[in-house]
């Protein structure tokens, strides 16, 4: 998929999820399990940190404190966290918002649709309705922004 992306996309950039990498971690570092503080570390390796030299003090700090030198998952993981971590793509403009967020609200957006014990009409139905109400919504967005002024939030945002 990578490749496809690369060579498709090509202003584009293929990320790994970092919801999958945060799942996966506790059975590949087993101190995961019992120790907050390495736990923290490696989350602040994803996401929080605001350049590569803050991201290499808090990986090398989690990889003492957690005796994780050894750890080959975690190695592997080093090698490609041009992927996974926000810090190696600040070139990049995501306004913020991560591919876990995107994904959560999907989920919570298609919660309502159908249950478990749906059939395959009810299932479109229910998605036809949720999709007419993100339509109405639009719709009504659109309109809002005719009647005046859009205040631009995003500070690189220039007016045209």
């Amino acid at each position: 998929m990578a490749v496809a992306i690369e060579r498709v996309l090509t202003t584009s950039r293929h990320r790994l999820c970092q919801w999958h990498i945060s799942k996966k971690a506790p059975s590949k570092v087993y101190c995961f399990n019992h120790d907050k503080g390495v736990r923290g570390l490696f989350h602040q390796c994803m996401s929080k940190c605001d350049c590569e030299y803050e991201f290499d003090h808090y990986w090398n700090e989690m990889m003492l404190k957690g005796s994780l030198h050894d750890n080959r998952w975690l190695q592997d993981l080093y090698a490609i966290r041009k992927k996974w971590s926000t810090a190696y793509n600040k070139d990049v403009l995501d306004l913020g918002i991560l591919s876990t967020q995107r994904s959560e609200s999907a989920n919570h957006g298609l919660h309502g649709c159908s249950k478990a014990t749906s059939s395959i009409v009810e299932c479109f139905i229910g998605l036809e309705k949720l999709i007419s109400t993100w339509r109405r919504a639009e719709f009504d967005e659109d309109f809002k922004c005719t009647q005046g002024s859009v205040d631009l939030k995003y500070k690189g945002s220039r007016r045209s």
